[in-house]
């Protein structure tokens, strides 16, 4: 998540991804990008655009497709509420179907 208003914010996400991919014990993980507090963008130069939120996304993708999946894109405003289950519901369903497709098989099953 970044903060649209703060730049710095979306430019330190490449840092907390790969830190997260680095030590999660599993690799690569479905993200969700969500952009925060859509309700304060002027479009002036201290915020980030639309375009490079789904930008920096498609350049995850790039990294996740061979992995299995993509990574998602979504615009909120914890403040308005706008898309906020949505994200949540998002990344839910996007863990979900990454489990799914990444289930181990149970060492029992070896057995049969």
């Amino acid at each position: 998540m970044y903060d649209v208003t703060r730049p710095d914010s979306f430019h330190n996400m490449p840092k907390w991804i790969n830190e997260l991919w680095i030590n999660n014990g599993r690799g690569r993980v479905p993200i969700v990008v969500v952009a925060n507090k859509i309700d304060l963008c002027s479009g002036g130069d201290s915020t980030i655009s639309r375009d490079q939120g789904w930008s920096f996304t498609k350049s995850l993708s790039n990294l996740t497709k061979p992995a299995g999946f993509l990574c998602h894109f979504i615009e909120t405003s914890a403040k308005t509420g706008v898309n906020i289950s949505q994200a949540f519901s998002l990344l839910g369903t996007n863990i979900g179907k990454f489990i799914e497709n990444h289930r181990k098989t149970p060492l029992l099953a070896s057995y049969l």
